[in-house]
């Protein structure tokens, strides 16, 4: 088997890092940084680094509605409902995904928005937190990846229709003002839903490459692409011991991600003794002939090869996950 693991969110400025896991034993993810046969250090964040595997730019939308089984041909662009949250500084987006949706609610919000796109598009709720919008006229400029953070002002379209844009965002905030949904939402002490964001749009290419037969991912964009590219995909395993044997595959480990986001350092220990128990132990035990590890941060995308072989290379010294960081 050759193993390729790719974990966003790994790692931190180097002095965070050492602060966050200085207690912690990790002895197989040590011993495997201690034996990397090789390593490249690609100049790109864990967005560049999928785009450069499948050979083509990933757009969200598409790929999205391709993992739910949903007609994926012609321009889409995702319309996520969101929580836009007041800070000291502005207005910035929460995860969508820390709104909980249930089905009745989205469907209930998506029944009066989803009329006020006119001439725009097609506004269709395809689960709970993940909508997507299939624009009658001229996309307009958004951002390509999920916009968490930035500020309000940002994310209104630019470009083709601008002004139609603006008055569609400002016509969903006034509903979504007084909707019932939010007022039941608040009263139970949960974050309402004060609009939608807009992000992701695109068209399908022709076709990826596959660089894997198997990936095992829990995000929809990346077994959109996987399914595009004919290769076979399935949700995250809860640990290596319940992967079943195949010769090459890549496994898409994203528990570190929200915890990063978050700034959750204990979340984030968790997740990387999880790592080592789940994971890195088990593949040193089954002795797996070549194992990637792939860990990146927003700017650089650190790609380290061990072989079966290197276990037996003793006079090397376990290395600290802090020796991957400058």
């Amino acid at each position: 088997m050759h193993l390729t693991l790719v974990i966003p969110g790994l790692l931190w400025p180097r002095q965070a890092l050492r602060d966050t896991v200085c207690d912690l034993s990790l002895p197989a993810l040590e011993r495997l940084l201690g034996g990397i046969r090789s390593r490249n250090t690609l100049p790109v964040g864990t967005n560049g680094y999928w785009r450069s595997r499948f050979g083509a730019p990933l757009p969200a939308a598409p790929l999205r509605r391709l993992a739910l089984n949903k007609d994926a041909s012609g321009d889409w662009l995702c319309a996520d409902p969101v929580h836009m949250r007041l800070s000291p500084q502005g207005v910035s987006v929460d995860d969508p995904t820390d709104l909980a949706l249930e089905w009745e609610e989205a469907r209930n919000l998506h029944a009066d928005l989803a009329p006020l796109c006119g001439e725009l598009g097609e506004l269709v709720c395809d689960e709970p937190g993940r909508w997507h919008l299939r624009p009658a006229v001229a996309l307009p400029r958004l951002p390509d990846e999920l916009p968490l953070g930035l500020s309000a002002a940002e994310l209104i379209p630019s470009g083709p229709g601008a002004r139609e844009w603006a008055r569609l965002f400002n016509a969903w905030q006034m509903v979504l003002h007084t909707h019932p949904v939010n007022a039941s939402r608040t009263a139970r002490g949960l974050p309402p839903v004060n609009s939608l964001v807009l992000w992701g749009c695109g068209t399908l290419p022709l076709r990826y490459e596959a660089p894997w037969p198997f990936l095992f991912s829990n995000d929809p964009i990346l077994r959109g692409a996987a399914l595009h590219s004919g290769a076979t995909t399935t949700p995250l395993p809860e640990a290596l011991d319940t992967l079943n044997p195949v010769t090459r595959c890549c496994v898409h480990i994203d528990h570190f991600i929200s915890p990063l986001r978050q700034k959750n350092a204990m979340a984030w220990r968790d997740a990387l003794q999880a790592l080592e128990c789940d994971w890195i132990r088990p593949a040193l035990q089954q002795n797996i002939p070549v194992l990637e590890l792939v860990a990146s941060d927003d700017e650089q995308t650190h790609v380290l090869t061990w072989h079966r072989m290197d276990r037996w290379q003793f006079w090397r010294r376990p290395q600290p996950l802090t020796a991957l960081v400058p």
